[in-house]
């Protein structure tokens, strides 16, 4: 791998640790449907893995606002159980969880600000690339002080396609003047990864999780279990 000037980063389960929105939901669920509350956990962390799963098999079609997608998610997951819910109620269930995690979100422990420093420092641009709506990205920017650290944020919501669609990541390439040969994409996901390598980004896959089966034959350049490794990965040592 050449030695890169811009740096993007996928955002929930790379930087950002989304466990908190499983007891979020979970909450939710027990008060709005109390039958439910023996099974709440199970049904909120299927509603996470269904919304990931909703979200890639949205990319390249008509494009959604990720809440309503979460919403049809969440629909989905109670719906297979046996209980209706309408999709207005579902949508409000996603907001308040999405609301009441805001106000704990944190970056995994890897996330220093030592790390984001040397990167900031040594690389010309490094930027975050993200399948959410604006109305999460906001105040999560305020919250984390995002700005602090990274030069710029391009969402879903802003381009209308999600990751791995080609057009996202050459979004990001055109907002940041980079090029593809001169950028790497950083992401625990494989399927994420694909689309960046499509455009011609290098890849680094965090691997936070397992991926699954249907990921495909691609696998990234790099890999990494601890994002304090990536200075190394990229050539850029402290």
């Amino acid at each position: 791998m050449t030695s890169p000037t811009h740096v993007f980063f996928d955002l929930g389960d790379t930087l950002l640790d989304l466990r908190g929105l499983v007891p979020a939901m979970e909450m939710l669920v027990g008060s709005r449907f109390p039958k439910l509350r023996s099974h709440a956990r199970k049904i909120a962390v299927d509603w996470v893995n269904k919304t990931v799963q909703f979200i890639q098999e949205a990319s390249g079609q008509t494009f959604r606002p990720g809440t309503e997608i979460s919403a049809g998610a969440l629909c989905a997951t109670l719906n297979r159980g046996g209980s209706k819910v309408g999709f207005r109620t579902a949508l409000d269930l996603v907001r308040r969880a999405w609301g009441s995690y805001v106000n704990r979100a944190k970056f995994y422990d890897d996330v220093t600000p030592d790390l984001l420093t040397i990167l900031h420092r040594q690389m010309n641009v490094i930027g975050i690339v993200t399948d959410s709506d604006a109305s999460i990205m906001e105040p999560l920017i305020e919250r984390l002080k995002i700005r602090n650290f990274f030069d710029l944020v391009v969402t879903s919501e802003s381009v209308r396609a999600y990751k791995p669609d080609r057009r996202i990541f050459l979004a990001a390439l055109r907002e940041s003047g980079g090029t593809a040969e001169a950028s790497v994409f950083v992401s625990d996901s494989i399927v994420d990864l694909r689309g960046a390598a499509d455009v011609g980004m290098g890849t680094v896959w965090l691997r936070r999780r397992l991926e699954p089966e249907d990921a495909g034959q691609f696998y990234p350049g790099r890999a990494i279990a601890n994002l304090a490794d990536l200075p190394h990965v990229l050539g850029k040592q402290p």
